[in-house]
């Protein structure tokens, strides 16, 4: 108990004091070009020429001003220089992914609660997961989230966590690209082949490519029997009760967002331009939703975030949310 009250209390102060850098960086040319250098130190930018240095240091400074602004403003949500600090918008576009345009189809079943979670009750399947993953500046979030649904029940069903292959889902499944695709499309894939490449052997690279399942005969057996979407909060609540769901967020851009430490995230509105992304539900409380995403450990709560619950038809958590049924018994014939 006292180790972890330790490290809170480490990554408070380190939180409260990067939040005080912004703040003076934001009003001050020194500091900032400071900021500036520490950035591109950690995160091994390296620039063609002054040119363009120039054009990320004004982006950079651009995104400063606004963490300032934000960390004044909402009390609720802490955000600090991350990867993103001097990404253009086109560039930024590229960690996100999902494409809503599909319809659901003869294959997916509405999940109906049939009966609602108790308010104010907590559940988390956090614990059923290893490392948070990337998928880099590739469009894929839509792989990661059908993977991370499947990764979450399949820990569920034999008691210990295996990494799967986004890859897999990536350059086999038809359902998209590094410039989007859809996860209901990915989760049929997974169903109808019944099996996936553990990461480990079919490796992410964060671009398309040939198809090479055939390479991987040990692929780890899924039988997905059902996939399910659930609408509204407290079928979303309930789904969730019983495993991960794959969610589509929009408008899930700006300095709240790239920026995001620590807080639960509120929605905004940034119009009809708004990026799209998909994560994983992984909980809940009765304020907030407890999501996975794909940017990373070092982004968020080690690659974790929070959403306020009362929000959620600005986000769309809870418009197009899919989930899935795993035959334990199939697996357990198979092991």
């Amino acid at each position: 108990m006292k180790l972890l009250i330790v490290l809170s209390l480490v990554a408070f102060c380190a939180a409260n004091e990067e939040t005080d850098a912004i703040k003076l960086a934001a009003d001050n040319p020194q500091k900032l070009q400071t900021l500036f250098s520490q950035f591109r130190k950690e995160n091994h930018r390296v620039y063609q020429n002054a040119v363009e240095a120039r054009m990320r240091m004004g982006i950079f400074r651009n995104f400063i001003k606004e963490a300032a602004k934000v960390n004044e403003e909402q009390e609720d949500i802490t955000v600090g220089v991350t990867f993103f600090a001097d990404l253009t918008e086109e560039e930024k576009v590229q960690y996100h992914g999902a494409n809503v345009t599909e319809e659901v189809g003869d294959n997916v079943e509405q999940w109906v609660a049939s009966e609602a979670p108790q308010w104010g009750s907590t559940v988390s399947h956090r614990s059923r997961y290893g490392a948070i993953k990337n998928q880099g500046r590739c469009g894929s979030c839509w792989a990661f989230g059908a993977v991370g649904v499947t990764e979450g029940f399949q820990s569920m069903s034999v008691g210990r966590y295996t990494a799967l292959s986004e890859q897999h889902v990536l350059d086999c499944s038809g359902a998209g690209s590094c410039s989007g695709g859809y996860h209901v499309r990915a989760l049929n894939y997974i169903r109808n082949t019944n099996k996936l490449a553990a990461a480990s052997q079919y490796r992410y690279r964060g671009s398309k490519s040939r198809c090479s399942a055939g390479n991987y005969q040990n692929a780890m057996q899924i039988r997905v029997t059902r996939i399910w979407q659930a609408r509204g909060d407290s079928n979303l609540a309930s789904a969730i009760s019983r495993g991960p769901v794959a969610v589509l967020l929009y408008n899930f851009h700006g300095v709240s967002v790239e920026g995001y430490k620590s807080g639960v995230l509120k929605s905004e509105n940034h119009g009809p331009r708004a990026m799209n992304h998909i994560v994983v539900a992984v909980g809940y409380t009765s304020t907030y939703w407890e999501l996975r995403n794909s940017w990373g450990s070092w982004w968020g709560e080690q690659g974790y975030f929070k959403h306020d619950r009362r929000k959620t038809n600005n986000i769309g958590v809870s418009d197009y949310a899919y989930t899935m049924d795993v035959s334990r018994a199939g697996q357990e014939e198979e092991e």
